[in-house]
């Protein structure tokens, strides 16, 4: 019953926005967030992705973490997973679990976690800084980042026994 009323309610917002709207909808476009409403907030990893950038999410996911560091999403916005040792992200002094409000002034509350890799993706090939704006979890303040891109290779996990546990490390080379 509380699907078939969630159904209801997005096919009313649909009619409302074709018929309401002023400007011409890009009727992809809205397609794509239709699809991305319903798929993404199930699971923050998903991605819906348009045609053309198919390819570069596949190599993306294929690859490690552009500046080396993971996303995952905290209080609704994009956080910081993980950070490789050596990376840039280590090196601009990033840390896990800080909330990344902006990247390059723009508010990543609510964006696909596929949106914000893609542009670090795209900063990084073409050799130029990121800034972001991140919640230091230390000091509980804004602070600036701007990650450089720089030459960082991922060493493979390694495995060892330790106290009968098995622990896993995964470190970078700078």
């Amino acid at each position: 019953d509380v699907l078939f009323r969630a159904l209801g309610n997005l096919a009313e917002v649909i009619h409302l926005v074709e018929t309401e709207y002023v400007d011409e909808l890009n009727q992809e476009a809205l397609s794509l967030a239709l699809d991305a409403g319903l798929v993404e907030p199930l699971d923050r990893s998903a991605a819906v992705l348009p045609p053309d950038r198919v390819d570069d999410y596949l190599e993306l996911v294929a690859s490690p973490p552009p500046f080396g560091f993971g996303l995952s999403s905290r209080l609704g916005a994009a956080a910081v997973q993980f950070v490789f040792p050596g990376s840039p992200a280590e090196a601009a002094g990033l840390a896990a679990w800080e909330v990344i409000e902006l990247v390059e002034g723009v508010n990543s509350r609510g964006r696909p976690l596929w949106q914000i890799r893609l542009e670090l993706m795209d900063h990084e090939r073409r050799g130029k800084p990121v800034r972001l704006t991140v919640l230091d979890r230390e000091v509980d303040e804004r602070r600036e980042v701007v990650l450089e891109p720089g030459e960082w290779t991922l060493r493979p996990a390694a495995a060892e026994q330790r106290d009968g546990a098995t622990v896993i490390r995964v470190e970078a080379l700078a």
